[in-house]
């Protein structure tokens, strides 16, 4: 059974957010799959890819992410340049084993070598722990090639990570994170542990004039071209994602913004 065939729409949603919409967690699914054959009574989501891919499909479709536009490129994402790559870390501490640097590098090379590809998640099924988030980040800047500014968090506890990968002529991708951590902005707690950028610079002329023209660095929003046949429409769906990205927060969220990557324990 391929991704495309699990079918999660009875998955429950237990996760609320602040304008009355509920989301599945990890655990929603995590139960579903095992109560529906799709894992083992014990077993965790790493054992079954096609899960992993079937979850990250359903959960981004479901428009937690507040973002209308995503939510219509995660219908079918090889369609639209957006690809996935499950990476097992396969340990609960750190530091992560060498294998998983030299997976991630050989991932991350053959994205920006194909052109069909403009974006690439990459997804961790087997990381639950905020600290192990961290030290994962720590780990892509010394041995993978990115770059981590860290900027005070909304609380003492925690850091805000703005993590970077350059690209062919100095570009900057920005790196957009999600993982199933209640401290996360709403729009940003999903079920796997995911780091989502584009791989290749920016191209002119961009689908809308709202998008980001500074072409320095690059981001999901220019990567992946949603069916949009029109400005207007585009515009229609620019607002539209505004208001539920309000509606999902409950209000403006410095930390939920494109610039910032993803929070992280200060350890």
């Amino acid at each position: 059974m391929g991704w495309r065939e699990i079918d999660l729409h009875r998955v429950p949603r237990s996760n609320h957010a602040v304008g009355g919409l509920s989301f599945p967690t990890r655990h929603d699914y995590v139960e579903f799959a095992r109560a529906n054959g799709l894992l083992h009574s014990s077993g965790s989501l790493h054992e079954n890819e096609d899960l992993v891919l079937a979850i990250h499909h359903h959960w981004h479709t479901l428009g937690q992410q507040g973002c209308a536009f995503a939510q219509m490129v995660a219908t079918n994402p090889p369609d639209y340049g957006w690809e996935r790559h499950v990476q097992q870390i396969r340990s609960l501490k750190a530091p992560l084993p060498d294998t998983v640097w030299r997976d991630l590098i050989a991932a991350i090379d053959a994205s920006r070598l194909r052109p069909e590809v403009q974006a690439l998640s990459i997804l961790f099924p087997d990381l639950e722990s905020p600290a192990l988030l961290a030290s994962l980040i720590a780990g892509l800047c010394e041995h993978v090639g990115f770059d981590a500014r860290y900027i005070d968090g909304p609380t003492a506890d925690l850091k805000a990570v703005q993590l970077r990968l350059l690209l062919d002529g100095g570009v900057e991708s920005w790196v957009v994170g999600f993982a199933p951590f209640e401290y996360l902005p709403m729009t940003r707690q999903a079920p796997i542990v995911e780091l989502a950028f584009a791989t290749k610079p920016k191209q002119l002329p961009l689908q809308s004039r709202r998008l980001n023209a500074d072409l320095a660095h690059a981001d999901l929003a220019g990567a992946l071209g949603a069916p949009i046949p029109t400005e207007d429409v585009f515009n229609k769906v620019f607002e539209k994602t505004a208001a539920r990205r309000l509606r999902i927060l409950g209000g403006n969220d410095p930390f939920a913004k494109a610039k910032i990557s993803i929070l992280v324990p200060n350890l």
